[in-house]
């Protein structure tokens, strides 16, 4: 299960603190991650990713970590052809 995949690499990870890594697991941030790696999805996240962050495991640190794409709203907007006249 991919869920189980990203849990374990966030616990084993030295980068975030045991808060973050716990608040984590429970969220459902770690849900979408693992739908998005099992189902080749692309992550649309306000979030930005920081490579120093301690306190908070964000959904771009984790997409860059295996791979999974992500975008921002913006680019979603831009990317299905919404267009606002």
């Amino acid at each position: 299960m991919k869920k189980v995949q990203i849990i374990t690499a966030v616990v084993d990870s030295e980068r975030y603190n045991e808060s973050a890594k716990y608040v984590f697991a429970d969220a459902p941030d770690s849900w979408l991650c693992a739908h998005a790696l099992a189902n080749g999805y692309v992550v649309v996240t306000e979030e930005s990713y920081d490579p120093n962050i301690k306190k908070k495991v964000k959904i771009p640190n984790v997409c860059r970590q295996f791979g999974i794409r992500y975008i921002d709203l913006f680019r979603f907007i831009r990317e299905i052809g919404i267009s606002f006249r």
